[in-house]
């Protein structure tokens, strides 16, 4: 039984709200169940599965007004049908935009929960080719690129195998990484190659060369940005000494004149590339507040 789970609470709240599912004389013994006349199972937990299967039958049905009673009488918005289902399978399946919404955004559903082939929502969005459900899942809801349903294959296998390009391009410039090996050593680069997907490779193909470049970037330019702030950071100390300035303010004056400098900090920027750039610009961000904390 949860911690959260309260059975003096779930069965008020249940009786209060009997009507919602339709119980009668009959079907509501369970709240004042004898546990020797159901096998040795107590009530508590005898009512606790009931609250759990009836939360999956209500959001097969769309029900949200059930949902929140449900889950407010102890329901575990985490619950799994016999066939392995989360609650967002299932909303997905009933192709319930509105109801996916509510169970991730209201009812904190874990949108990286798996069925029991492994699977994902998002693995699922791929295959379907749900390109507005895979932004929000990502963007908004932070989904992990990188699980594997049971063979092994992420989102971005998925996309690749099934040739969604426009996914796969997502996937890659989300943070999808493209060299990671499925059950039998096969990795969305190898696959697209395999496949015979000629515009997924090519993609995948300049991704991994951008990279490369983008390493050797990397490590050329943490040696320019170490000099540039200590070639500026005495000459921003004296200036804030004048105005009492704390550190976090000298902070937050390096850190401007960082950005007013990125084009000469990275300054061989791959226009095909932008946003692995800015992931780098947060790298270098990072780096020089750690590196001004070293300062006396």
């Amino acid at each position: 039984i949860d911690s959260h789970y309260d059975y003096q609470k779930c069965k008020l709240i249940i009786k209060k709200h009997w009507h919602l599912f339709g119980l009668n004389a009959t079907n509501t013994q369970v709240l004042n169940a004898d546990p020797e006349q159901y096998n040795d199972i107590s009530s508590q937990q005898l009512l606790k599965r009931n609250i759990n299967v009836w939360l999956l039958d209500v959001v097969n049905l769309g029900a949200q007004d059930k949902i929140k009673v449900l889950l407010e009488a102890g329901a575990s918005i985490n619950s799994k049908s016999k066939s392995g289902n989360s609650v967002l399978h299932i909303a997905y399946a009933s192709n319930n935009p509105a109801l996916l919404n509510f169970l991730l955004t209201e009812c904190h559903a874990d949108v990286n929960q798996q069925n029991k082939k492994g699977e994902t929502i998002l693995h699922l969005a791929v295959i379907k080719d749900d390109i507005t459900l895979i932004e929000t899942l990502i963007g908004k809801h932070t989904a992990n690129l990188e699980q594997t349903n049971l063979e092994g294959y992420t989102a971005l296998h998925s996309a690749v195998i099934n040739n969604k390009n426009q996914i796969s391009q997502y996937l890659v410039n989300q943070g999808a990484d493209y060299l990671t090996e499925n059950q039998v050593g096969r990795s969305p680069f190898s696959l697209s190659k395999k496949l015979n997907s000629p515009k997924i490779h090519n993609f995948l193909k300049k991704a991994k060369s951008n990279k490369i470049k983008l390493d050797q970037v990397l490590h050329d330019n943490i040696a320019v940005l170490a000099r540039f702030i200590t070639h500026h950071i005495s000459h921003i100390r004296i200036l804030n000494a004048a105005e009492n300035l704390e550190l976090r303010d000298i902070i937050t004056n390096v850190k401007k004149l960082i950005f007013e400098q990125k084009a000469d900090i990275y300054f061989r920027r791959p226009a095909e590339n932008i946003m692995a750039i800015e992931k780098i610009a947060i790298i270098h961000y990072q780096l020089a507040f750690d590196l001004l904390q070293s300062f006396p």
